[in-house]
């Protein structure tokens, strides 16, 4: 199906019934005066969220104030995204304790120490990470200690993330992935609520919803999608895994509500990235 064939042909009828749908995409409405005045500095944990199911689950599920919902679909705009990585200490947790990782990015070009480390007294070089075990990956420690940027003979806390061996495909335990986790959120707004829904998109789907987003014609906010789930039986352990649809475009001249949503949304999360980072450890 073409671009042309996916925009609604009436513009205005698509407004009314947009706007019908969507309320507070309509910059003169109520809904979107409260938005404005009093969403920008709404943290991202207080929206609600919804996670890929485990294992072969193929519902979205998750509670917000309207209750509990499990659906096999979620249909709306998706009017943020923001990619980021994460690197653990040890592949398997084996103390009780959930432990912080080493290091996250949210530019997925520079990444920053998370926690705090043992340094040698004299060279300032990591010696320790809190939370390393016996399935921490053998020369983890010594390649996060050889590759930190060092400005003026200090350590920054700064990498790579590039250059690091952990974020190279080949680095996981089974040998097909990657060993760093990378991740997007995705902020979907849908016509239930005039707070976006997170969905937080793991490694094994990354690949598919980037690839989605670059087909897009248009600005990707600009365009209605539908993301469902489906079990991938490809591999000796079966997972589920996202299947995007694009359901409609927008007409060029009914973009003003969405666009202006749109900017609220990297006003309130794209200077403050870290707020994106969702540090549970599948």
């Amino acid at each position: 199906m073409s671009e042309n064939e996916m925009i609604v042909a009436d513009a205005d009828q698509y407004m009314i019934a947009l706007r019908k749908e969507f309320p507070v995409l309509d910059p003169n409405s109520r809904i979107a005066r409260a938005v404005a005045e009093n969403g920008g500095g709404l943290a991202l944990q207080d929206l609600p969220g919804v996670k890929f199911p485990q294992g072969t689950g193929t519902l979205w599920s998750w509670t917000d104030v309207s209750g509990e919902h499990n659906l096999k679909t979620i249909v709306g705009f998706p009017v943020f995204r923001q990619k980021y990585g994460l690197l653990w200490p040890t592949d398997k947790n084996t103390s009780g304790e959930k432990p912080l990782p080493v290091m996250e990015t949210d530019d997925m070009i520079t990444a920053s120490l998370r926690t705090q480390v043992e340094r040698d007294p004299g060279t300032q070089r990591i010696v320790a990470i809190p939370g390393t075990n016996g399935h921490t990956p053998q020369g983890l420690v010594e390649e996060i200690s050889a590759k930190e940027i060092f400005e003026n003979g200090a350590p920054t806390g700064k990498w790579n993330w590039n250059s690091l061996s952990w974020t190279q495909f080949g680095s996981s335990a089974n040998g097909r992935g990657k060993y760093a986790q990378e991740r997007m959120k995705v902020l979907l707004l849908r016509s239930e609520s005039h707070l976006p829904l997170k969905v937080d998109i793991p490694s094994g789907s990354l690949s598919i919803v980037e690839n989605f987003f670059k087909q897009i014609p248009v600005p990707y906010w600009q365009c209605k999608i539908q993301f469902a789930l489906r079990t991938n039986t490809s591999k000796d352990d079966p997972f589920a895994e996202l299947v995007a649809t694009l359901i409609e475009i927008m007409p060029e001249e009914s973009t003003r509500g969405i666009d202006a949503y749109h900017d609220q949304m990297v006003d309130s999360y794209a200077a403050n990235p870290n707020s994106l980072i969702d540090t549970g450890h599948e």
